[in-house]
């Protein structure tokens, strides 16, 4: 568990870079989303708008895995979340923009500080506070920095950007108004102390809190000083206002409601504990946290207590309130969905650790920060629409009577479903614009790897240590392969990968990862007329690649020495259709078994059990509901003596097939 501490700390400003992913793109979306931190610029936290109806069951649609901790709120607009990654004290301190359907990532800033402050977007730009003493003004888009102002001191603040000036306080004891376009500053208001409050802003007044105990109404055109109220403890949470109230916690325990115009004190209510949390006001309620373990609503005229709801630890996120419910986050690692009118708990989501973070809410999904040990993870929690499998599955096994199952989506994103041996998950995106279908291993207990044709041509990796708890981002190996192939993957030895694709001269090439490093690209020469290979390792440091040859019957080579040297071509024989692809496997050394479609449209079957010197004939597995198979199959081997093996069906559904005991099983569809 990590505490959270004021502090103050001392800066390195490091070398700024700016990364891209070719693997996706940004989506042509609606223009009515997240635009800052507790979405308006009165800070509100009233996400209805555009929160639209969330899941009842809190599942996950994507998460996406940082260097570290995620402590900033994320921002979603234009169909992209902005997050800043980096919790306090250390950090990847990247700013990412990602897909806010898939999770994918479209580009990431990084700064190399810690970075505490949620963005802002308005007008094409991304506004961000850092903790190396910058404000940034990043290209929504391409994430191209277009300029940056430098305060005295790091930036916990979040901007609000109105009518074209950023707001945003530092630690440097100002509070600054800068040019949106330019980054020039227009004025800035001194204080004693620092402003790690986010502002809100309404009717040209700018409302703000200061680790000086007080709350400052500023003239947003000059900075001005209209009025202040002094608390008893430092103001680091946010400001709302709503109805001409201004409503903000104290670090002496209390919610104040102060007069919007004057400053006048209108009520106050005593949490017991510190608040760091920032209020939501929604239809004449106040919702706050506490670290006193509570969420509160109270009336938000009077502070009367409405109800309140026992988290099992502090709660620091901020709640934020969409159609009727309230969402937040607890440092019982979970996030909560309660009914906005009674407190009654609609479901809870439980991440991997503390969540610091405030949730933002958009189209159906909770998009909240977290972590699990030292990496850090944005969750996209809410509806799932699942994607029709679009082409042939894989499967992998990464332990025992596991089984994990991919598939291209009609939406061109990857899509995986996992077996623990009793039950099947429902499908969950993983993102990506991908185009061709996945190849997938396990290169260790709990290793997944997964590999695709990306809309460059090359070939991306995608990876989980964790057994599919979280997952990279998309990793690009290069190359270029034709439109229409595939990439096949096998794993001989623990952390081992390697993979094989066609390239653009019909020939098989190979590259391969050694646990620390990958190869290049080695030609295995042949002449495919299929639309990739399959490979299997039947035995330490041997691997068996079939493909389809230009007579229709599927060949093969092996190596058994890890590559440094390969057999010829074989003839498995059979006749498969053109753009089908075998696939193998194997459950024990010496033996492979061999999968392919026949010109009848079933599945046929044959095996080795001596590394090869001798095969089984063919043997017909016949295909589900009498019609013929829509794609090649996948195979996997999650146990001595057990195989699994999918297709897509005569449907467009996914079918499996089990062998067990020396005996297959009929087919049986799987529920995406």
């Amino acid at each position: 568990m990590r505490v959270h501490k004021i502090v103050s700390f001392s800066v390195v400003i490091f070398l700024i870079t700016v990364a891209f992913a070719g693997a996706v793109i940004i989506p042509a979306a609606a223009q009515s989303d997240t635009m800052m931190f507790r979405y308006n610029v009165q800070r509100t936290g009233d996400y209805s708008p555009v929160g639209g109806s969330v899941s009842s069951n809190g599942q996950l649609k994507w998460s996406f895995t940082t260097g570290t901790w995620v402590d900033s709120s994320p921002v979603v607009a234009n169909g992209v979340v902005y997050v800043q990654s980096g919790g306090l004290g250390a950090g990847d301190n990247n700013t990412y923009a990602l897909n806010a359907s898939t999770g994918a990532k479209v580009w990431n800033y990084t700064t190399g500080v810690y970075m505490g402050s949620s963005p802002a977007v308005a007008n094409g730009i991304v506004y961000v506070g850092s903790g190396d003493n910058n404000v940034y003004a990043l290209n929504a888009n391409t994430g191209a920095k277009l300029w940056n102002y430098t305060t005295g001191s790091w930036i916990d603040s979040s901007p609000a950007v109105v009518n074209g000036i950023v707001f945003i306080g530092s630690t440097d004891n100002n509070f600054y108004a800068l040019n949106a376009t330019s980054g020039a500053k227009l004025w800035n208001f001194t204080a004693a102390y620092a402003f790690e409050s986010s502002p809100a802003v309404a009717s040209g007044v700018v409302y703000v809190g200061c680790d000086d105990n007080n709350v400052y109404a500023l003239n947003a055109s000059t900075g001005a000083k209209l009025w202040n109220y002094t608390t008893g403890f430092a103001v680091e949470s946010a400001v709302a206002v709503a109805n001409g109230t201004v409503y903000v916690g104290s670090y002496d325990g209390n919610v104040y409601a102060l007069n919007a115009t004057t400053g006048a004190f209108v009520w106050s209510y005593n949490t017991e504990n510190t608040e760091g949390s920032s209020p939501a006001v929604v239809n004449g309620v106040v919702y706050v946290g506490s670290l006193d373990n509570n969420v509160y609503a109270l009336n938000a005229n009077t502070g009367a207590t409405l109800w309140s709801y026992p988290t099992g630890s502090v709660v620091w996120s901020s709640p934020a309130v969409a159609n009727g419910v309230v969402y937040v986050g607890s440092y019982d690692r979970n996030v909560y969905a309660l009914n906005a009118n009674t407190g009654a708990e609609l479901w809870n989501y439980t991440t991997g650790d503390d969540v610091y973070s405030s949730p933002a809410v958009a189209n159906g999904v909770v998009y909240v920060g977290g972590g699990n040990g030292n990496q850090g993870i944005l969750y996209a929690i809410g509806n799932e629409s699942v994607s029709t499998p679009a082409g042939a599955p894989a499967v992998s096994a990464q332990s025992a009577n596991t089984l994990d199952l991919f598939f291209r989506g009609s939406d061109n994103a990857l899509w995986w479903k996992h077996w623990n041996g009793a039950t099947w998950t429902t499908a969950a995106s993983l993102g990506g614009i991908l185009t061709s279908d996945p190849s997938a291993v396990s290169q260790g207990s709990g290793q997944i790897a997964v590999f695709v044709r990306g809309n460059d041509s090359a070939i991306w990796e995608k990876t989980s240590t964790d057994g599919g708890s979280a997952w990279s981002g998309w990793h690009s190996l290069g190359g270029q392969i034709p439109a229409g192939t595939s990439p096949a993957v096998c794993s001989w030895g623990s952390g081992r990968l390697d993979v094989f694709v066609q390239g653009t001269d019909g020939q098989l090439w190979h590259k391969w990862y050694t646990g620390t490093s990958w190869s290049g690209w080695q030609s295995l020469g042949g002449k495919l007329t299929s639309s990739t290979a399959a490979a299997a390792a039947s035995g330490s440091s041997r691997i068996d690649v079939f493909v389809r040859g230009t007579d229709g019957a599927i060949w093969q080579r092996t190596t058994t020495n890890k590559g440094s040297s390969w057999s010829g071509w074989m003839s498995r024989g059979g006749q498969i259709p053109v753009n089908t692809v075998p696939a193998a496997c194997s459950w024990t050394s010496g033996r492979v078994d061999l999968f392919a479609n026949g010109t009848d449209g079933q599945l046929w079957w044959k095996y080795t059990t001596n590394g090869g010197s001798s095969w089984t004939g063919w043997q017909a597995l016949g295909r589900p509901l009498g019609a013929s198979l829509t794609s090649s199959p996948a195979a996997a081997a999650p146990a001595s003596g057990a195989m699994d093996v999918f297709a897509r069906g005569g449907d467009n559904g996914l079918w499996e097939r089990t062998y067990s005991s020396s005996s297959w099983s009929g087919w049986t569809s799987i529920a995406l």
